[in-house]
């Protein structure tokens, strides 16, 4: 098979495809691939070709990407969930003790003091250095909303430094919430954990039902003396009530990691071009967990990390058996229409795997004979069917 990748990979990136069997096309040969490897790089403007089975993006944000215009042709969208947890967590971390301890402001004031070249440059930074007074990690009150892969281990690693943490997520998974520290308070409502923090972190997807999630409503439960970190979305919090908040002095600060003009100009706000997943580990992490998923999808027709399609493990594929992977719309009857091809071609299925995810499905099938290209071609004319291969 073939696999474009497209933006920069380290160098074991196209080692480890190649050991795995696969042919790499440069880009002016993309609509050739079976399938596509990426970061950042936009393929809303991207027509893919009918031998494109599956992308895999390097991370876990997939708005670079037309999922539902893919998902009509049946291709296969998948990600890398949580790669870069750990990266992000310190990320937060980092931007919590910058503002407790106001590190930012403290080193303009100390570099300021030499770039003026004073004599009683000491004397000076000893008598200025009481405005930086900072407050201590141990006690603070930490709300993390969304307790997915990202926000679980924050909380868990807050929670390790001393710091009270409550959790809000009415949509956690069981995986997640057996992650979860014991010691971790999970509110009930949006309102309730804001209204008893001293800072809160958003980890939360953004989706329509996300768009500004803190907005001047949710902000004024917020203390006084709090502070707001944004590392999962720009859009996920409202700007102009965030700056709103500041400015009227009900907000000590707002950090993010998505930056503008109006932002980055604030003075008490701190800007990151967005570094929460910029780490060698979290960058190979992401890589070589979504080679793993694309493999085993484009050999044995697994699926997990996808964005569109179900989780579906079906195993090994039996020695010598072949095996149909057949992506289509969740309507009545396409089980019963794909069982009559086969029948017709007089196959013998020796197991069948089926699920769904809202409109659309997946359907594995191991066949007791060889690959059947007259067979392949009936399946693929049945109406409502997306996409059809063999293993």
């Amino acid at each position: 098979m073939q696999i474009s990748l497209l933006n920069h990979f380290s160098k074991q990136v196209p080692e480890h495809l190649q050991s795995l069997g696969y042919e790499l096309l440069s880009e002016d040969k993309l609509q050739q691939a079976n399938a596509i490897v990426l970061r950042s790089k936009s393929l809303h403007e991207h027509h893919a070709g009918k031998s494109l089975f599956a992308i895999a993006r390097a991370g876990a944000g997939v708005n670079n990407i037309p999922i539902e215009r893919f998902s009509e042709q049946g291709i296969a969208v998948f990600n890398a969930p949580g790669a870069n947890a750990n990266a992000v967590a310190e990320m937060v971390l980092t931007g919590i003790l910058m503002q407790t301890r106001k590190v930012a402001a403290a080193l303009n004031f100390s570099q300021q003091l030499f770039s003026d070249e004073r004599e009683d440059y000491a004397a000076a930074m000893e008598k200025g250095k009481a405005q930086f007074q900072g407050r201590e990690l141990q006690g603070l009150r930490l709300g993390i909303i969304g307790l997915g892969a990202i926000g679980v281990l924050l909380a868990n690693k807050a929670n390790a430094l001393g710091m009270q943490v409550l959790g809000f997520d009415p949509h956690i998974s069981v995986e997640n919430a057996w992650r979860l520290s014991a010691e971790v308070q999970q509110c009930e409502s949006l309102s309730d954990l804001l209204a008893n923090c001293d800072c809160v972190s958003v980890h939360v997807p953004y989706l329509p039902a996300t768009h500004h999630l803190l907005s001047f409503e949710q902000v004024a439960y917020l203390p006084k003396h709090a502070f707001v970190i944004n590392f999962s979305r720009a859009e996920v919090v409202d700007q102009e009530a965030i700056t709103a908040a500041i400015e009227s002095g009900n907000l000590d600060g707002y950090i993010t990691d998505f930056p503008n003009p109006v932002l980055q100009s604030h003075p008490q706000v701190l800007c990151f071009p967005h570094l929460g997943a910029s780490t060698v580990e979290a960058q190979e992490n992401a890589s070589m967990q979504v080679l793993t998923t694309l493999d085993n999808f484009l050999k044995r027709g697994e699926v997990k990390y996808s964005v569109n399609l179900p989780v579906l493990q079906p195993g090994p594929i039996p020695v010598g058996a072949s095996r149909l992977v057949i992506i289509h719309r969740n309507t009545v009857g396409m089980i019963a229409q794909i069982t009559d091809c086969i029948e017709a071609a007089e196959e013998n299925i020796l197991e069948m795997n089926n699920r769904s995810r809202a409109e659309m499905a997946l359907t594995v099938i191991d066949l007791a004979a060889a690959a059947s290209a007259s067979l392949l071609s009936t399946i693929q004319a049945v109406p409502n069917v997306l996409s059809a291969r063999y293993c």
